[in-house]
């Protein structure tokens, strides 16, 4: 199964690519299923972020790349996912509120 990775940054550089490498570790990201998200992908448009660096501003995920989630859409995010009923989405929504309460961002890396 393909996965997604979702970590929190401890801070953001503003100037950097986030799309140049590939460091999960780093940002002790968790996966998630693919076809879990696929389940809330079409509402998760609607969320403001940017695709590999800040001066990138987008909506959703980059799917197949790095998405940048700013401290703005975590709570909205949580929201959408807790309103799917998924309980295996509950590890991802622990981490979106965790980051939203210490104001960081969370990095995405797409499968």
């Amino acid at each position: 199964m393909c996965a997604h990775d979702f970590g929190i940054l401890p801070q953001v550089d503003p100037q950097r690519d986030y799309g140049d490498s590939y460091e999960p570790q780093r940002y002790g990201c968790i996966p998630v299923e693919d076809d879990l998200l696929l389940e809330v992908g079409e509402r998760l448009e609607q969320l403001e972020t940017y695709w590999h660096t800040m001066s990138r501003p987008a909506h959703g995920l980059a799917w197949y790349g790095v998405t940048l989630i700013p401290p703005r859409s975590l709570l909205p995010m949580a929201r959408i996912l807790k309103e799917n009923g998924n309980p295996e989405l509950y590890p991802l929504t622990q981490l979106l509120e965790r980051a939203a309460t210490e104001g960081k961002t969370v990095i995405h890396y797409g499968i």
